[in-house]
């Protein structure tokens, strides 16, 4: 396989597998190398890639796993530093109306959510792929992929709406 054909198979997922990267690192640099690890690991199985019957669930699946060894890279390392002072930092925002203000808010409130809700509902919602393909990527059922789609709704329609109610009384929190 010459590197043309490589960057013209695997490129058009870079978003994806950004996106995917980012909702577990939660970094973007730390993203941007994983997507890059992610093709080095590619390249060097290029001899079997018509093998795969998926390349956008394989590749999302690769990145998965390198974001949560990643992550748990750097949790350790966190562990091991010595403790910094740290500060409550208060923000003060203006009444949020805009539509783009609110999906921000969505994908924060993403963060407190399981790992495994947060990512089948991203996968879903955000990059539109069917059951199937979510139940290859994070390895689940597709009943069970379904399962915490519909948890992640439920469980952001709640933190929403409390959250809309803290910021209509004007609540910290």
């Amino acid at each position: 396989m010459t590197e043309k054909e490589f960057k013209a198979l695997v490129l058009p997922y870079k978003n994806l597998l950004f996106f995917v990267a980012k909702q577990i690192i939660e970094d973007k640099h730390e993203a941007e190398d994983i997507v890059q690890e992610t093709y080095l690991k590619v390249w060097k199985a290029r001899a079997k890639l018509d093998e795969i019957d998926n390349m956008k669930a394989w590749l999302c699946r690769i990145t998965r796993n390198l974001a949560i060894d990643r992550s748990k890279q750097i949790s350790k390392q966190k562990n091991l530093l010595p403790e910094e002072e740290s500060y409550t930092e208060i923000n003060f925002q203006p009444e949020e109306d805009s539509t783009k203000s609110k999906v921000q808010r969505i994908f924060d409130l993403l963060k407190l959510l399981p790992e495994i809700q947060a990512t089948c509902f991203s996968l879903r919602e955000a990059d539109q792929l069917t059951y199937k393909e979510i139940a290859s990527i994070v390895n689940l059922k597709e009943s069970s992929v379904k399962v915490n789609v519909f948890r992640a709704r439920k469980n952001l329609k709640a933190l929403f709406l409390k959250q809309e109610k803290q910021l209509k009384y004007g609540k910290l929190g």
